[in-house]
């Protein structure tokens, strides 16, 4: 009966904290993100955070001390983030509402014609050219594998896809596949996305071939190691382009971009081998859409959350970094120089796994306790609070721009809307910088 009270007790302290952190980002959304839109920094950043700690809830322990703190790590900035952006929102006299269904939006039609000049091309080839470079030194591109699989009517096994993938990544000889990843997974696709956009809007000839022939690259580029996140990512970055490219025809293009993109990840998840014992024991198809679809869902809503809490239970007992896990992790990435302190998501994924061959990052809001402790996450969600509401508010006060600077825009609101897992140099691996050079340079 005590320990019945106990787990009673567990739950409902458990739905305490979810439906608190849902009303405050309730509130966010009917203060802000209902003026400024969904689809910025700001309202994607708010929308992630619910997703993690949501996520995050359904697995801790209330009665373990570190679950505990997790719970607090994961919720306590997010409602400082939220607070602080609601007090710049109602501070600020230009009252922005470019958010979908906004006025200012929803009335203003397509953008400007504008022709991709020669430099654009050039650079999409010199990116093609990199990735194929890359995948030639690897020796192989998963996505290929798996389609030569699936036509040659085989099982793909998810153990040896699973290797493949961290081959690509931490094999025996090294391609900085970091600083590859920029041009295939962010310069390469974001530039092909403005030209067919281009060509349509401009009615082309050959548009329909330019579009069929960039998007098979893309893709096999974007899946080519076996990842889902940078093509998640990317469908994040083209849905917002297409919001602010032609608003008048959002829903459509939405609509057509999700008819196409649901498929076409479905099958990634079965081509790249994930779940592919459970996919071997189910025969119809519909059981099989229902195994990758909880394959998705579980990437959403488990995995990184389940990394979180096993780094923050290795990060918990330890002392506090002052910024030195920030600053090796960045020396780490200088071609050529070694990571001077011990790569906490490798170690975990050590623990984990029994290899470093992997990595399990910690929570971004981890990430800021190890390194400043409680402080940090004071003071870090207010001033990303400031800095993300400058950037939504630099973007959505111009709606004059040209597409090459709407899909840098777009792409900087998606890497940075979509921050949840490891420190400021995810920032950076996932593109922001680069998309940050697009649209300035748009």
């Amino acid at each position: 009966m005590q320990l019945a009270n106990r787990s009673g007790r567990t739950r409902l302290v458990l739905l305490l904290l979810g439906v608190f952190t849902t009303a405050i980002v309730a509130v966010h959304y009917f203060i802000v993100s209902r003026n400024q839109g969904l689809l910025t920094i700001n309202g994607l950043f708010v929308a992630s955070q619910w997703i993690m700690v949501i996520g995050t809830l359904v697995i801790i322990d209330v009665n373990d001390e570190r679950d505990v703190a997790y719970a607090a790590v994961s919720i306590v900035p997010l409602a400082i983030y939220i607070l602080a952006t609601i007090m710049l929102n109602l501070s600020n006299p230009r009252k922005l509402k470019a958010g979908f269904g906004a006025p200012e939006l929803k009335d203003s039609g397509p953008l400007c014609p504008w022709k991709p000049g020669t430099m654009v091309y050039v650079v999409i080839a010199l990116s093609a050219c990199i990735s194929g470079l890359y995948f030639a030194s690897v020796g192989y591109n998963v996505f290929l594998l798996g389609v030569d699989a699936l036509f040659n009517g085989s099982q793909q096994d998810q153990r040896s896809t699973s290797a493949l993938r961290l081959d690509a990544y931490a094999g025996s000889t090294y391609f900085f596949p970091g600083y590859v990843n920029q041009f295939k997974n962010v310069v390469l696709p974001a530039l092909s996305l403005v030209v067919v956009y281009s060509a349509f809007q401009r009615r082309t000839t050959w548009r329909w071939i330019v579009a069929i022939v960039l998007a098979i690259i893309c893709v096999v580029c974007l899946l080519g190691t076996g990842q889902r996140g940078a093509f998640i990512q990317f469908l994040i970055t083209a849905v917002i382009f297409l919001l602010y490219v032609d608003p008048k025809r959002f829903r459509r293009s939405l609509t057509v971009t999700l008819v196409i993109a649901t498929p076409l990840l479905f099958v990634a998840t079965l081509i790249l081998g994930r779940s592919a014992a459970a996919l071997a024991s189910t025969a119809d198809p519909i059981s099989r859409i229902g195994v990758i679809g909880s394959e998705i869902f579980k990437r959403i809503f488990g995995d990184n959350q389940a990394a979180g809490r096993a780094t923050f239970w290795f990060v918990y007992p330890r002392p506090t970094q002052f910024g030195a896990d920030w600053s090796s992790t960045f020396i780490g990435m200088i071609p050529g120089v070694a990571n001077p302190l011990p790569d906490v998501s490798q170690e975990v994924f050590r623990l984990l796994y029994g290899s470093r061959r992997g990595t399990a990052p910690p929570s971004m809001w981890t990430s800021v306790y190890y390194n400043f402790s409680w402080l940090g996450l004071v003071i870090a969600p207010v001033l990303l609070a400031v800095i993300y509401n400058w950037i939504t508010y630099r973007g959505l006060a111009r709606m004059a721009r040209s597409p090459l600077e709407t899909v840098g825009m777009a792409g900087v609101f998606a890497i940075g809307g979509t921050w949840i897992a490891g420190g400021p140099e995810y920032l950076l691996n996932a593109g922001f910088a680069m998309y940050a050079v697009i649209w300035w340079f748009g």
